[in-house]
């Protein structure tokens, strides 16, 4: 039976051994000396001339006196003597004079760096980590911040561009909002109420950088097409909605090409625009112009018709959707016999080559009238670019699919004039 420990070398109380307390006390200063490790220097070479019990060093080369050949051992001063102790691989110690912290391994001191911490599974600061969340951080803030002079990059990177590489806004663990690359390559910011469906705020090409506001009416562009918004193009709009209506520019910027800029004979205005002959299509500004479906604008000009002209000269406002697309009646036609709307929902699918439509209601369906216009399809199905369904509009029409007569109102079933095609809605 061994004596001594295996690793410590702490001596074991024989049986029947006298004066125990030796052996006993033996150990203890041995534990001592290295439990809980920190030394005075690390860099001294001779002893101190006035050492205090508990001292403890870590012998550099070249140590001179007592220390002398005991390279690397840890010198402990214990009841008027150094106690050389030779380490063990993997032993740690704290060195109070260079402030750092040493690893005893292959023979040698050396400090624990940064490369020491490299790739660690997980590391969890104030809280838990784990294999999804692999680096946890429980704080009240975060900082990160540049190294001496610069600045600094948080960087996020994914592998495949249908991945995501987003940061996540929770609350109580589920997510309110996100924004960065989900799922595409494009910047999104998203919102969701209830972290399960997320609404897309805002969208920005990757190729173009062009912006759009996929649950709005409007997008980016339809904000006006002038390269720079300048203190002469805020001026010109004087309040009212088209830019430069007034001439206030001084060009015929933001008019149809047809007309030229003419300040020769305008009551009250900095310009107007000229046209000479006649034009028998609309002219349109080049600018769309944003409103508010729920508000109320009122629309006017000033419009002067040469001597001798017989022209007639109407001003009104054209609609286009958010993907620039007039809006026409046709794209949201309906229609009421007998005060009954036809608006209602198939009974049956429907797919080209079907010569009957069957519906929930065919009540409210024109069985009088027989004009183009009122004898079409138009399902509420079109989205926009972005994603966007409105109830009463639609672009998937078409006009002169069957006759009044084969509006079958008890057995609600409309009959068209030819096989339904692949273009019909």
């Amino acid at each position: 039976m061994s004596t001594v420990s295996p690793n410590l070398s702490l001596p074991y109380i024989q049986q029947n051994q006298a004066q125990k307390h030796v052996t006993h006390n033996e150990g203890m200063r041995l534990l001592d000396g290295v439990v809980q490790l920190s030394v005075l220097s690390r860099a001294q070479t001779a002893p101190p001339a006035n050492p205090v019990a508990g001292d403890r060093y870590i012998l550099p080369s070249g140590a001179t006196g007592a220390w002398a050949g005991f390279d690397d051992s840890l010198a402990h001063w214990e009841e008027n003597a150094w106690r050389i102790i030779p380490p063990n691989e993997g032993w740690v110690a704290w060195d109070q004079n260079g402030l750092a912290l040493l690893v005893f391994s292959q023979g040698q001191w050396t400090e624990a760096t940064a490369a020491d911490v490299e790739r660690l599974d997980k590391l969890g600061l104030n809280t838990s980590a784990d294999l999804t969340n692999r680096l946890a951080v429980s704080s009240d803030a975060t900082l990160l911040t540049h190294d001496t002079t610069g600045g600094h990059q948080l960087k996020i990177n994914k592998d495949q561009p249908g991945d995501t590489g987003s940061l996540l806004f929770q609350t109580g663990w589920s997510g309110r909002a996100e924004m960065g690359l989900t799922g595409s390559d494009n910047f999104e910011i998203k919102v969701s109420p209830d972290g399960s469906n997320f609404h897309q705020a805002l969208t920005v090409d990757r190729a173009t950088g062009a912006v759009t506001l996929p649950n709005t009416t409007l997008s980016q562009a339809e904000f006006g097409t002038s390269p720079i918004v300048t203190v002469d193009y805020t001026n010109s709009k004087t309040g009212n909605l088209v830019s430069n209506g007034n001439g206030a520019l001084g060009n015929s910027y933001n008019m149809p090409s047809a007309l030229s800029y003419d300040a020769s004979d305008t009551p009250g205005l900095p310009g107007s625009f000229l046209f000479t002959g006649y034009h028998g299509l609309d002219l349109t500004t080049s600018e769309f112009i944003p409103v508010d479906a729920q508000k109320t604008y009122r629309l006017e000009s000033y419009i002067k018709q040469a001597t001798g002209d017989r022209h007639a000269q109407v001003m009104g406002i054209m609609a286009f959707d958010a993907d620039f697309q007039q809006i026409t009646s046709a794209c949201h036609m309906r229609y009421a016999s007998g005060g009954v709307d036809s608006l209602t929902t198939l009974s049956a699918p429907l797919a080209p080559g079907d010569t009957t439509v069957s519906v929930t209601n065919a009540s409210g369906w024109n069985d009088a009238d027989s004009s183009s216009d009122k004898c079409g399809l138009i399902f509420f199905t079109y989205r926009t670019q972005g994603g966007n369904a409105q109830d009463f509009y639609s672009r998937h029409f078409r006009t002169g699919l069957f006759s009044p007569a084969q509006v079958d109102k008890t057995n609600h079933s409309i009959a068209l004039l030819a096989p339904l095609a692949q273009s019909d809605g």
